[in-house]
C-alpha cells in the first residue's frame, strides 16, 4: 500500500491537470523522490487549489519562480496550508509542517494531507474521485518509506535544481498547442490545395522553406488578431499603464515581422536576396523579445487578476475572445505565442540545414544565421532568468516588514541573492539556542526573526539586528531591532 500510495498522489494530480500525463512521476523508472521535487517548490501544491477553486490564492500571494529559494518555497507552501484550512476546511491536524515537504523530513504527512483534500468537498466537486480509492486501517503516510528522505533529496539536489529550472506544465504544453493551432492550421489546409507559394515543394528543402514563409504569414496574422480584437475594443476599458503590462510591445512585433516576413518572401522569389541574410538582417531587432518573454508572466497575472476582480473587464474580454476565435483561445494564452514563435526559429533553421547541399550557396550562411538564433535564444532565456531573479529579491523585500533602506535603494542593489535559509544562534543574555533567518547577497547578509501567526506558522520577518551597521561603498545601512 505505502509504495503504491504516492503513485496514486500523481495520477490524482495527472486528472486535476496540475502536471503532465508524461511527466517523469508516470516513467517506469519513477522514484518517490520524483514526486517530492515537483511539489517542493509549492508552486504546483497553489496551482492545485486554483484549479479546484479558481481565485482561491492570490496570485501576488506565491512565487511561480522560486527557483528553490528555501524562504520563497515555504512562503508557497504556507500559502497552500492557509488555503487549505481556510478555504477546504481541513482540519490543522491533517496539514503537514512546511519543513516536512521542503526537507523532505515527512513525506506520508504530505501525501496524508492530499489525500484528506482530495476527498474534501469541494475537491469531489471536480468529479474526479480522491485517494486512495480503497480505504485502509493502516497508517499508510507513517510507512518508513516516506520518512527522512532528506538524505537523499540533499544527495540529488544539485541534479534537481538544473531539471526544475524551466519546468514544463500543462499550461506550457496547451500554449505550444494553440502556437501549433495558429501558426500551421493554412499550412495544414493547403497542403491539399491549390494556392500561389513562392516555393512550389519539389524537395524536402523546399517544403522546410514553405514550412518556414507561411507560418510566419500565419503568426503575423495571429499578432494582427491580438491588436484588432483584443487591444483596440479593451483600450476604452483598461487604462494605458494596464494595457501596457497586458500588450507590452506587440504592436512592434507585428511591424517587425512583416518586414522579416517580406524579406523572407522575396529571397524565395529572387535571387538578390537569401535566407539567411534575412535572419541576419533582422536579429537585431529581435532582442526585444527579451523584454517580451521576461515580462510575459506578469502580463497573464495581470489578465487573470483584472478577469477574477471586475465582472465587467472579465465581460469585455470574453466578448473579445468570441469575436477573436469563437472562444477557442483565451487571450493570456494568445500572449504566449510570441514567445513560442522566437524560440522556433533555430528549430526550423535546423532541420532547413540539415536538407541542404554543403555544396549550395546559402549552406555556410544558414549556419551563421542559426548561431545568431541560437545566441539570441539564450539571451532571451537570460534576460528572463534575471528578471525572475529580480523578482525573487522584490518579494523578499515585500515580505520583510520594518525595513529601512537608505534613500533611493532597494534590496537588488547589493547583488544577487547567493544563499538563504534558517540557522540557529546562541544568546548571548540566556545562552539559548534560537532560529534565526538569513539572506546572504553579494554585498550584503541579513538575518531576520519570524514571527508565527496561527497554526499554520506564517512567515512576517522583522529583523532582529540592534544598531548594526553594514558597510557597502560608504553606504551605511542601518538595521534596529523593532522593540
Amino acid at each position: 500500500m505505502a509504495e503504491t500510495l504516492w503513485r496514486e498522489c500523481a495520477d490524482w494530480l495527472i486528472k486535476q491537470q496540475v502536471i503532465l500525463p508524461d511527466h517523469r512521476v508516470t516513467w517506469p523508472s519513477a522514484q518517490v523522490l520524483d514526486l517530492v521535487y515537483t511539489l517542493r517548490d509549492g508552486v504546483v501544491l497553489c496551482q492545485l487549489l486554483n484549479k479546484l477553486v479558481p481565485g482561491c490564492i492570490d496570485l501576488k500571494e506565491m512565487s511561480l519562480r522560486p527557483l528553490m529559494s528555501q524562504f520563497l518555497c515555504l512562503k508557497n507552501i504556507r500559502t497552500f496550508l492557509q488555503t487549505c484550512q481556510n478555504v477546504f476546511d481541513i482540519s490543522p491536524s491533517d496539514l503537514f509542517e512546511p519543513s516536512m515537504l521542503f526537507d523532505c523530513t515527512d513525506f506520508g504527512k504530505v501525501l496524508h494531507t492530499l489525500s484528506v483534500l482530495s476527498k474534501s468537498e469541494k475537491a469531489e466537486a471536480s468529479g474526479i474521485k480522491g485517494f486512495p480509492s480503497l480505504a485502509k486501517h493502516h497508517d499508510y503516510y507513517n510507512d518508513d518509506i516516506y520518512r527522512n528522505l532528506e538524505e537523499l533529496a540533499n544527495y540529488n539536489e544539485e541534479e534537481t535544481m538544473v531539471t526544475l529550472e524551466f519546468p514544463i506544465s500543462p499550461r506550457r504544453s496547451k500554449e505550444e498547442d494553440i502556437y501549433e493551432d495558429l501558426c500551421y492550421v493554412t499550412l495544414r489546409i493547403q497542403e491539399n490545395a491549390s494556392a500561389t507559394h513562392p516555393v512550389h515543394p519539389v524537395e524536402k528543402r523546399d517544403y522546410c522553406i514553405k514550412e518556414l514563409i507561411e507560418t510566419e504569414k500565419n503568426y503575423i496574422e495571429a499578432l494582427n488578431m491580438i491588436i484588432k480584437h483584443f487591444m483596440r475594443p479593451l483600450k476604452s476599458i483598461l487604462a494605458a499603464d494596464i494595457r501596457k503590462v497586458i500588450f507590452m510591445n506587440i504592436k512592434e512585433l507585428a511591424e517587425i515581422h512583416t518586414g522579416f516576413h517580406s524579406e523572407l518572401y522575396k529571397a524565395c522569389t529572387s535571387s538578390q536576396y537569401k535566407i539567411s541574410e534575412c535572419f541576419m538582417h533582422w536579429k537585431d531587432k529581435f532582442i526585444i523579445y527579451g523584454e517580451y518573454c521576461s515580462k510575459l508572466p506578469a502580463s497573464q497575472e495581470k489578465v487573470e487578476e483584472l478577469s477574477n476582480k471586475s465582472e465587467v473587464i472579465n465581460s469585455a474580454i470574453l466578448r473579445c475572445q468570441q469575436e477573436a476565435n469563437g472562444g477557442k483561445f483565451k487571450l493570456r494564452d494568445l500572449l504566449s505565442v510570441p514567445m513560442q514563435r522566437i524560440l522556433k526559429y533555430h528549430l526550423l533553421l535546423k532541420e532547413l540545414i540539415r536538407n541542404t547541399p554543403k555544396t549550395h550557396e546559402d549552406y555556410f550562411g544558414l549556419q551563421k544565421a542559426l548561431d545568431a538564433m541560437l545566441d539570441l535564444a539564450q539571451y532571451i532565456n537570460e534576460v528572463k532568468r534575471d528578471n525572475e531573479t529580480l523578482q525573487i529579491i522584490r518579494d523578499i523585500q515585500a515580505s520583510i516588514t520594518d525595513l529601512r533602506m537608505p534613500e533611493d535603494l532597494e534590496l537588488k542593489d547589493y547583488g544577487r541573492l547567493l544563499k538563504d535559509g534558517e540557522l540557529k544562534i546562541r544568546s548571548h543574555d540566556d545562552n539559548r539556542l534560537k532560529n534565526r533567518y538569513v539572506f546572504i547577497f553579494d554585498k550584503v547578509m541579513l538575518m531576520c526573526k519570524s514571527t508565527r501567526v496561527c497554526i499554520l506558522l506564517l512567515y512576517f520577518i522583522k529583523f532582529l539586528l540592534h544598531n548594526i551597521f553594514f558597510q557597502i561603498k560608504n553606504i551605511f545601512l542601518i538595521l534596529h531591532e523593532e522593540k
